[in-house]
């Protein structure tokens, strides 16, 4: 009774596939709809701390940022269950929202100028950040909400070292928001503010003893 019950509470490859591209769409069309909105306003603010200006720039943390693509990704595909799958398209999905919400009402854009990257590779990945993204979209900061519903899922799914050397690269994911001049500050409290209140609304799902 039990092995047919979580037989029937599995999610399989098609749902899992089905939820990612659908929570991708979402994102994308949104992200892409609220950047080309406010690059055609006369006038986008920004909002700074004045201990921002004293913020390094450290190039090497593209890598991190970039990996955000590989997590959302990644966390579809270990949600072996239908109700995590739900509650991770949730979340995501509604954070994907009211951001592009704020983005619309609240439009901010970066404004601290991005030194030159000498390192070929890594110059490479800046070029492939500028054609693909804006100085738009700033607050709440999507990485930031994205690398903490991140870890919801990696936290329950992953154990040992890995869950440990997920859990550093997730940190270094946030960072590289600051230390790449992708993001000011207030993003990064804004989307924690966000995520805070996200939990509230879907709280974790029922533990089990078996993946």
């Amino acid at each position: 009774m039990v092995a047919d019950t979580l037989a029937r509470d599995r999610a399989t490859w098609k749902e899992r596939l089905l939820w990612l591209g659908l929570s991708y769409l979402l994102f994308y069309l949104i992200y892409s709809f609220t950047g080309w909105y406010a690059g055609r306003l006369e006038h986008v603010d920004s909002f700074m701390f004045r201990l921002e200006q004293q913020m390094p720039f450290i190039p090497c943390m593209v890598i991190p940022y970039m990996s955000s693509g590989v997590f959302f990704a990644y966390v579809f595909c270990i949600c072996s269950y239908k109700d995590e799958l739900h509650l991770l398209a949730r979340r995501l999905n509604f954070v994907t929202l009211v951001s592009g919400i704020f983005f619309m009402l609240f439009p901010l854009q970066f404004s601290l100028a991005r030194p030159q990257v000498d390192n070929e590779c890594f110059r490479f990945l800046f070029r492939f950040l500028e054609l693909y993204d804006t100085p738009y979209n700033q607050a709440p900061s999507l990485h930031i909400s994205y690398a903490c519903i991140f870890w919801s899922v990696i936290a329950r799914k992953v154990r040992g070292g890995w869950k440990i050397g997920m859990a550093a690269w997730l940190w270094l994911m946030g960072l590289s928001t600051l230390f790449i001049y992708q993001h000011h500050l207030i993003d990064v409290i804004t989307a924690l503010i966000l995520v805070y209140v996200t939990f509230l609304l879907f709280p974790g799902g029922k533990k089990r003893n078996t993946n």
